[in-house]
């Protein structure tokens, strides 16, 4: 499994992210651009290869999950079949900020509970405190970039 990033871009940033005329364009500007620039600054948030099992947990129940469901699949899909790249509006990433401090990391903890030994194998309690370790900071990364008028577009290349 890929490392999972999510980055705060500023209005420019994603005029040009759409500008692009392909999918493989916007990879090659999210590896040679953002990830040069951003990782390190407050601009990126790494969720390591613990992104699946976030997404897993925070979309596990069906009810009213849409703020949920953009943390790592988002709104706009810029990717390919093989390379995912979700952008969530700045509106959107303080709705997300909310649903997920309203969701908390006991709700967390129990949906990684009921997550399928077949379908997720390295089910295991450090795995569970190792995707909390990656989790935690998320909603203030997407409220911080929501509040600055950014996008957070979230990355997983191949």
């Amino acid at each position: 499994m890929t490392i999972g990033m999510h980055f705060a871009l500023t209005p420019d940033e994603v005029r040009r992210l759409r500008d692009c005329p392909d999918a493989e364009s916007r990879i090659e500007l999210v590896i040679e651009e953002f990830e040069e620039e951003l990782v390190g600054t407050e601009r990126a948030f790494g969720t390591d290869k613990a992104w699946y099992a976030i997404a897993e947990c925070l979309c596990m129940d069906a009810e009213d999950t849409a703020p949920l469901q953009l943390v790592i699949y988002g709104g706009e899909d810029l990717g390919t079949d093989d390379d995912l790249l979700a952008l969530v509006t700045p509106a959107q990433c303080l709705d997300v900020a909310e649903a997920m401090a309203a969701f908390g990391e006991d709700q967390f903890r129990a949906n990684y509970g009921r997550l399928d030994p077949e379908e997720y194998p390295i089910k295991s309690d450090e795995d569970l405190e190792y995707t909390l370790e990656n989790l935690r900071g998320l909603d203030e990364f997407f409220r911080g970039a929501g509040e600055a008028g950014r996008f957070v577009l979230f990355s997983v290349l191949g």
